[in-house]
């Protein structure tokens, strides 16, 4: 998710309302760097303060060493109630983030339980030596669905605070939003063999293969894309309307932060992350809200990286670090 998609960061064209007026109530961070543009290592320094340099992860798929301690363990000790919601197979347990959450929901099957099942696991093990570029991932709706749930549930022990991290991962390619967001800022047709944009483009991820088949305009790419920030945007939205709707909204700290951004043809790097510094795929959204105590319209331009989260919350919430 790159910052440039979101009006909060002067982007007057894609619609992202719900994270732009809930930056206004809280700190827009201008200049949030993440340390590595790759899902599962990126989150690793999330949830551990630590950088690849310190947690060891450079690639998706390498887990996270049980002696590296982690936000969600901390807080467990410390009486949190504690829950992961994870939209992509790369997040899924095998990662070992689940250290510390009573709830690790990471189930990308389309019937609820099944990937847990011996002939889940099995299939879907299968399924990715067939066809390793293929992206296992489960829409945000899906994803909200469940954390919105197990939510309901954590505010009825109103005498424990809870700890939430919901991942989405809708602007991950290949670039496919539900309506209306398919066709929100594109008008035309893609695939007019008039259109010559796509010629440039090379190098593509194979996972996007697929979905670009025939297409002949980049800027429809472009616009899927920004389509996807949107759905993701109002999938934010219902957790946030959420908070309102429970009256807790006023003493819940939210972090609304992106792992790494995305290459979208500069330094010729097309719709992709992770082979490259540049500010696309580094450069990352980062707001955090808690009334009474995060001025409100606050804007930080001097840089800030993913590394600082964990420090700065356990100040905020005046825990120990480990």
């Amino acid at each position: 998710t790159r910052a440039d998609h979101f009006g909060a960061y002067g982007n007057e064209h894609v619609r992202t309302p719900y994270f732009d007026e809930f930056s206004s109530e809280g700190v827009l961070f201008e200049r949030a760097i993440a340390q590595i543009p790759v899902t599962g290592p990126s989150h690793a320094t999330i949830l551990s303060g630590l950088g690849p340099w310190t947690h060891g992860g450079l690639l998706n798929g390498v887990p996270v060493a049980d002696d590296i301690p982690l936000l969600s363990e901390t807080l467990r000790e410390n009486g949190y109630q504690t829950g992961a919601f994870t939209s992509a197979y790369v997040l899924d347990r095998s990662v070992r983030l689940e250290r510390g959450f009573q709830v690790y929901d990471d189930d990308f099957g389309l019937l609820k339980g099944w990937a847990r099942t011996l002939p889940g696991r099995l299939l879907a093990g299968l399924d990715r030596h067939l066809d390793p570029t293929h992206v296992l991932e489960r829409k945000g709706e899906r994803t909200v669905d469940e954390a919105l749930e197990w939510l309901k549930g954590a505010e009825e022990n109103t005498y424990l605070p809870f700890f939430a991290w919901v991942h989405l991962f809708d602007p991950h390619g290949p670039y496919e939003p539900p309506a209306p967001w398919d066709t929100r800022y594109y008008e035309g047709d893609p695939r007019d063999p008039a259109h010559h944009s796509m010629d440039q483009v090379e190098g593509v991820a194979a996972y996007l293969e697929p979905s670009l088949e025939g297409i002949t305009d980049v800027q429809w790419v472009l616009d899927q894309y920004a389509g996807e920030i949107s759905y993701t945007d109002d999938q934010i939205g219902r957790l946030l309307d959420w908070l309102d709707e429970a009256g807790i909204a006023e003493n819940t700290l939210v972090i609304i932060v992106g792992d790494h951004g995305e290459s979208l043809g500069e330094h010729n790097s097309w719709f992709n992350h992770g082979d490259d510094l540049f500010e696309p795929s580094l450069h990352v959204p980062l707001a955090m809200r808690l009334p009474e105590t995060i001025p409100a319209g606050a804007v930080i331009s001097e840089p800030v990286e993913l590394t600082d989260l964990v420090p700065t919350l356990h100040e905020i919430l005046d825990i120990q670090p480990p």
